[in-house]
């Protein structure tokens, strides 16, 4: 898996996902400018993937206890990085509770199987934090799309599929496909 680090300097020999051909204003567009800009991308690409994760320490929200995040998240890279190392992987990561990641030629089934494994496993490693039984909760959304996306968009769409999984408490992933302009959408449910 290839984890994005903003000293790297590696420049992508495609335009598929280069946010230089494109016009951007936002904050968030800005961080993860080079990000986009350092992406390996293989030779020969029939779709892509895009993955939005967020994690829970419960019962300690992120916006109350961000330094409690910043110590586990590592931890949780090292989990995604031995459940989600498929289809050349790139992560992008803040150490916070957010972890966005871009494959190619994957199937919904790949991202499925890793992704349940993933979540079986963190919800195994409960642990005791000032006086609390702390347990992980993890839920992501996925974007599947052909190669001409606006790498912008592209994030945006997998975090709009991670938000149908915080309006439903049952459903763990959402998954939407955009193929050929026809969208396909399916949800896995706990």
């Amino acid at each position: 898996m290839h984890i994005y680090n903003y000293k790297q300097n590696s420049q992508s020999p495609h335009h598929i996902l280069d946010p230089d051909y494109t016009y951007h204003t936002s904050y968030e567009a800005e961080i993860l400018y080079h990000f986009f800009k350092n992406l390996i991308i293989p030779q020969n690409i029939n779709t892509m993937a895009s993955i939005y994760i967020e994690y829970q320490v419960l019962p300690f929200l992120f916006e109350k206890y961000p330094f409690i995040y910043q110590k586990i998240s590592p931890y949780i890279l090292k989990e995604i990085m031995q459940y989600l190392d498929f289809g050349n992987a790139n992560l992008y990561t803040n150490q916070t509770n957010m972890f966005f990641i871009i494959m190619f030629d994957v199937t919904s089934e790949q991202i499925n199987t890793a992704f349940l494994n993933l979540k079986k496993h963190l919800i195994q490693k409960n642990f005791l934090y000032k006086n609390h039984n702390c347990q992980f909760d993890i839920k992501c959304g996925v974007y599947f799309s052909h190669t001409y996306i606006h790498p912008f968009e592209f994030y945006k769409c997998a975090q709009e599929q991670f938000n149908n999984t915080l309006k439903h408490e049952e459903i763990m992933i959402s998954m939407n496909y955009l193929f050929n302009k026809i969208l396909f959408s399916c949800c896995l449910y706990k």
